[in-house]
């Protein structure tokens, strides 16, 4: 059995490269090597207070890359015990 993880109907691989990010995602890959990806309402806190900032019990997407290749990908889906 294989899994297979798709955000926007994009696939993730554990060959996917920066420069696929930027094609699949332009709006979220302005630069950097790490992204994470957010609701519109956490980004405006975000710019507010940049070190203030918690991600808490969100659901969100965190793209890592390293040398231009995916290094680490994480999905909280927002559950909390």
């Amino acid at each position: 059995m294989s899994d297979s993880i798709l955000i926007n109907n994009k696939p993730i691989t554990n060959q996917y490269t920066l420069l696929q990010f930027k094609k699949d995602f332009p709006n979220s890959a302005k630069n950097g090597h790490h992204v994470l990806i957010l609701t519109s309402s956490e980004v405006k806190q975000y710019l507010k207070k940049p070190s203030e900032f918690e991600i808490g019990y969100t659901a969100y997407v965190n793209f890592t890359f390293k040398n231009g290749k995916l290094n680490k990908l994480e999905i909280n889906q927002a559950m909390a015990c």
